[in-house]
């Protein structure tokens, strides 16, 4: 009788483990991987999220290194085998070489590896079918072929990192079928990380939800609980330990302050603003930590697309800094969603 009820504690004291993620160290070394699109690279996700985690823990060190490509994840699963930077600590040169002579053979092919699923998943973001060869041009050849030659540099320069973290960006791309779109190569990518204990973040931006105005009510609300859905039903995998929600962030904001604005103006360059990227970058430190950014110092982030522009694209100061009751209101309402979201 002790031997099975010694036997059934340790059951139920395992089973509290694995649903216990541990949180991100704040002293030694992290690596973080990202792999995302504009989302990624109009916040500078990579540079502010390094800045502001060592800036809060002076005694770590994130190295960080991203992997842009303006197809979304899909095209990142499917066609430039984004995979191999989470794999370079193992993988072979002939594994390398075989995937460059994949890319340069569909650059000039028709027909897509895989058609069935390349015709739904495009019907389904909602744009005309791509012929497969324009897809490949777009998001490789236009690129100076850089997928091309980044598997290339692998062959005579391999660091062998091991990634402790991958943050996926969703973009249009959330449906509430969990086979088709982010989610489908979430899962995809979740095979890839689990041989090197890979844990991944999901980047879910406001995409759809975000507001250039003040709103009257929130935008967008059957999308935003799509994605939230969507993203607690990915938080299940055993290697996705934590998610970046900003479309909930603006959405609880928008019930409660309705007078914020979460992106610019500018038609063209409607991507988040200045507030919006301090929430999210508040969204990531609770989520990785898992502890409250409350009472951090961190308060000035910056917009920049690269480009050397003097203005943001409303044409204000391209560095802001928030005011205490700002900040803490930013801060507060990431930690109270990241608790939602662990529920």
């Amino acid at each position: 009788m002790k031997k099975i009820l010694i036997i059934t504690i340790l059951f139920f004291i395992s089973l509290q483990a694995i649903g216990e993620e541990k949180p991100a160290p704040t002293e030694g070394k992290v690596n973080i991987l990202f792999v995302g699109s504009a989302w990624t690279y109009k916040v500078r996700l990579m540079e502010q999220s390094k800045k502001m985690f060592e800036a809060m823990h002076p005694g770590l060190t994130v190295n960080v290194q991203q992997k842009i490509s303006h197809g979304g994840l899909f095209v990142h699963d499917k066609y430039i085998f984004t995979k191999t930077w989470l794999e370079q600590s193992t993988i072979t040169n002939e594994e390398i070489k075989k995937r460059i002579d994949l890319m340069e053979k569909w650059l000039v092919s028709t027909k897509a590896p895989n058609p069935e699923e390349f015709q739904r998943y495009y019907e389904k973001v909602g744009r005309r079918v791509y012929p497969f060869k324009e897809i490949m041009r777009k998001h490789v050849k236009t690129h100076r072929k850089g997928p091309i030659r980044g598997l290339q540099k692998f062959l005579t320069d391999n660091p062998k990192i091991k990634w402790d973290y991958v943050v996926l960006e969703a973009t249009n791309d959330v449906f509430a079928d969990m086979n088709n779109g982010y989610a489908q190569s979430v899962k995809n990518f979740a095979e890839v990380c689990k041989p090197f204990g890979t844990k991944i973040i999901l980047y879910m931006p406001a995409s759809g939800n975000h507001n250039p105005e003040p709103v009257s009510e929130p935008l967008n609300q059957e999308s935003v609980n799509i994605k939230k859905s969507v993203a607690k039903e990915l938080l299940k995998l055993p290697e996705v330990t934590g998610t970046i929600p900003v479309f909930e962030g603006v959405n609880k904001l928008q019930k409660s302050h309705k007078e914020l604005t979460f992106c610019f103006k500018k038609k063209k360059e409607q991507f988040p603003n200045h507030r919006a990227i301090l929430l999210t970058l508040n969204l990531f430190y609770a989520s990785i930590f898992n502890k409250t950014p409350e009472g951090l110092s961190f308060d000035t982030v910056h917009d920049d697309d690269g480009h050397g522009k003097k203005l943001d694209p409303d044409g204000g100061p391209k560095h802001v800094t928030f005011n205490t009751d700002e900040k803490t209101l930013l801060q507060k309402t990431a930690f109270e969603v990241i608790q939602e979201f662990k529920k």
